[in-house]
C-alpha cells in the first residue's frame, strides 16, 4: 500500500487517474488532509513500488508519497 498526500485543491480523479496507470486504487481518503490510500490488485516486489513512488512524487501537484507499513 502506499500513502499519497496531494495538495489541497487537488481533485480526486486525477488521484484516480494515477492509481489506473500503476494497477492501484483507492481504499481510503482523508478529505480534510487529502490524503489517499492506494492499494495494488496484484502483489509488487519492493523495487516495483519504489519505482512507483518515485513516479507518484514526481507530480507537482503531489506533496509526499510513501510505503505504507
Amino acid at each position: 500500500m502506499i500513502l499519497v498526500s496531494a495538495y489541497m485543491g487537488v481533485d480526486r480523479a486525477v488521484i484516480e487517474e494515477i492509481s489506473k496507470e500503476i494497477g492501484a486504487e483507492i481504499v481510503g481518503y482523508i478529505e480534510l488532509t487529502n490524503d489517499y490510500q492506494l492499494e495494488f490488485t496484484e502483489d509488487r516486489t519492493a523495487e516495483e513500488l519504489d519505482m512507483m513512488i518515485e513516479f507518484i512524487n514526481s507530480f507537482s501537484f503531489i506533496s509526499n508519497a510513501t510505503l505504507n507499513i
